[in-house]
């Protein structure tokens, strides 16, 4: 656990440690960290049981979209909050701080293992119910929201309406940001109002820089530790290359990697 405030952070180490349990166990040392229960008034029985089932709509025959990344990506984003002083930057308050760990927590829940590109290629039903735009990140962020409207699950019980809306706000906004389709007009975007000079990271700014915080750890992988980031590269290459596998069964051109 001291390693979840460091960079050199090993989330295989972490699955194993937990008996295949990495993100609902990183959740739960959120959960105690900012000390949710007392501050938010957030139900710890409906927390535990919220990640869990988040944790388990992972599929676990995928090879690198797993609850494992999922668990890496919530601890990156955790790290710039804390490490890399974003909640100062962004003058951030704890939902704030809580809605960005539960983005990344849920930012690729039920992945299918192929990307956006083969869903809409295919005529998938997630990509007609999505109309070909972001379809994964929508998918996943219906997945979290349609979980979160069982009773079991609500850990927003006891959050004012207008605290829900901030919350969803900010998960909508940076797992849309996930998208690499809009990697560059985003970027783009940070580097013409960085340089603004009514540029306002805790303004009006803020929901771009969060969606970049979750993007940058979800790309984070190779300026991780080079043992990590060989590691993450391979179980990618091979999602890519069963990708690529059934594009050439299917008669389609096989996509880059």
């Amino acid at each position: 656990m001291k390693h979840f405030k460091t960079w050199d952070f090993d989330a295989f180490l972490l699955n194993d440690l937990t008996s295949n349990n990495p993100l609902s166990f990183f959740m739960q040392y959120i959960y105690q960290a900012y000390n949710l229960n007392d501050k938010l008034d957030i139900n710890s029985n409906k927390f535990k049981a919220f990640f869990f089932e988040i944790q388990e709509l992972y599929h676990k025959d995928n090879h690198y979209h797993t609850a494992i990344h999922a668990s890496d990506v919530a601890q990156g984003v955790f790290y710039f909050l804390e490490k890399g002083d974003a909640n100062v930057i962004c003058g951030m308050n704890l939902l704030e701080t809580f809605s960005c760990l539960v983005g990344a927590a849920c930012h690729d829940v039920d992945h299918p293992g192929v990307n956006n590109a083969y869903l809409v290629n295919t005529e998938s039903p997630l990509a007609i119910v999505y109309n070909d735009k972001s379809v994964l990140e929508n998918c996943h962020i219906a997945c979290t929201f349609n979980l979160l409207r069982d009773e079991k699950y609500d850990i927003y019980e006891n959050v004012t309406e207008k605290s829900m809306k901030t919350s969803r706000n900010i998960i909508v906004n940076t797992v849309l940001g996930t998208d690499n389709a809009v990697h560059f007009e985003h970027l783009n975007k940070f580097k013409a109002r960085k340089d603004a000079e009514d540029f306002e990271p805790k303004g009006k700014d803020k929901i771009d820089l969060l969606s970049l915080i979750l993007h940058s750890a979800d790309l984070s992988n190779p300026a991780r530790p080079l043992k990590y980031s060989i590691s993450w590269s391979m179980r990618v290459l091979d999602e890519f290359f069963l990708q690529g596998d059934k594009e050439r069964e299917l008669g389609l051109p096989i996509s880059n990697l």
